[in-house]
């Protein structure tokens, strides 16, 4: 007996019944296509979730220095020093001072808000995407040491803007001149929610901290070695007492994403794997059953019984191969779909080709009992039974 016969023989008992076939073969294919879309769908999300943490982190490094001559240097030549990094696109010194709590009054209009402070200098305000959208950014060059800008959400409750003439305001009973109104980037709130004050006139509130935070940005690939030489750069005569944090490694991150993903798909793939088999373990051990006359008779004319199991066991095979690999195309396309219809990435790993072999190993493994039953039958009992 060839192999060609073998599975034609294979083919042409599927087809008599091919009820239970189509039956058997649209399970796995159910099963293929729920493993295929599951890893297709998981791997686009999780490198869209990548790519979303990617732009929440962006490229900035905060660098702080915590000694006592932090503020002695201008913002000019501290931004001198960071020259020679020409990897940093935008630097500057901002604050965020998140537990001052600051009672800011608007003398004309009699209204009071309690927010928090952010203190830094135009440059720190740019390197975190903000601007001024009416007015200017105060500066410790200013003539007036008392100016503030108000944050935009800060000036809407005050009713200030700068339409006003001279608009002035009280922080902690000390009357202040606006400047101006900031606002942060799209989503933003620490500047709009806040007063922004020079260092000067922070100094002069007494609400200047000790350490100074220089916000410096640059390209992702960039960032590592920015971050490595930022302590010199900025206090050359005390590096140790620069603090550095720079944003995640966005490989990394797709990566850890990408291996949670496959973890669980790896036990969903067992659990259809697991599932797959039962199912063509019933279909094969039922067609035994029904077939017991005729197997019986093959084995009576002189077939020996190993070619008998391997019938089976290539019709087990088949329904296995035809299932995975209609279930592998059919789950390509639903998570291509659910990709397009997320705007996501469409990814899916290599891992999906072995979704047919795998259906053929599963299919072998599945009829290996049906065709040692197969092989088991005594010709002679079937013959005199009726």
């Amino acid at each position: 007996m060839t192999p060609t016969n073998v599975i034609t023989r294979a083919l042409l008992a599927l087809g008599r019944r091919r009820e239970r076939s189509i039956a058997t073969i649209l399970a796995i294919v159910v099963c293929s296509a729920t493993l295929v879309a599951l890893l297709g769908i998981s791997e686009s999300s999780a490198a869209q979730t990548a790519r979303r943490f990617e732009k929440l982190q962006g490229s900035s490094i905060t660098a702080t220095i915590n000694s006592a001559n932090a503020w002695e240097y201008s913002e000019q030549d501290m931004l001198h020093r960071l020259k020679p990094a020409t990897a940093i696109t935008s630097a500057g010194t901002l604050i965020n001072d998140a537990a001052s709590q600051l009672t800011v009054k608007s003398p004309q209009w009699h209204t009071t808000v309690t927010t928090s402070a952010v203190i830094g200098t135009p440059q720190g305000v740019e390197a975190i995407g903000g601007k001024s959208i009416a007015g200017r950014l105060p500066t410790d060059i200013d003539a007036d040491v008392f100016t503030a800008a108000l944050g935009k959400r800060v000036a809407k409750e005050l009713g200030i803007s700068m339409e006003q003439r001279t608009p002035t305001i009280t922080i902690n009973g000390v009357s202040v001149g606006v400047t101006g109104i900031v606002a942060d980037k799209s989503n933003g709130a620490s500047l709009s929610a806040s007063i922004f004050l020079s260092p000067r006139t922070a100094k002069q509130l007494g609400l200047r901290p000790q350490n100074r935070t220089i916000i410096c940005n640059a390209a992702s690939a960039d960032i590592t070695a920015v971050a490595a030489v930022l302590p010199r750069m900025l206090n050359p005569s005390n590096p140790q007492s620069v603090t550095v944090k720079a944003p995640g490694n966005p490989a990394t991150l797709r990566a850890s994403l990408l291996a949670d993903a496959h973890n669980t798909s790896t036990i969903i793939a067992a659990v259809l794997a697991v599932v797959t088999a039962f199912g063509i373990v019933n279909t094969m051990q039922m067609a035994v059953t029904e077939r017991r006359r005729e197997i019986g008779i093959n084995l009576a004319l002189g077939m020996p019984a190993w070619k008998e199991s391997i019938q089976f066991l290539c019709e087990a095979i088949i329904l296995g191969g035809i299932g995975a690999s209609g279930g592998m195309l059919i789950g390509a396309v639903i998570a291509a779909v659910t990709a397009a219809a997320r705007s996501w990435v469409f990814l899916l790993p290599s891992t999906v080709l072995l979704v047919a072999p795998l259906g053929i190993v599963t299919g072998a493994i599945a009829g290996i009992i049906p065709a040692w039953r197969a092989a088991r039958i005594d010709p002679a009992m079937l013959l005199r039974s009726s």
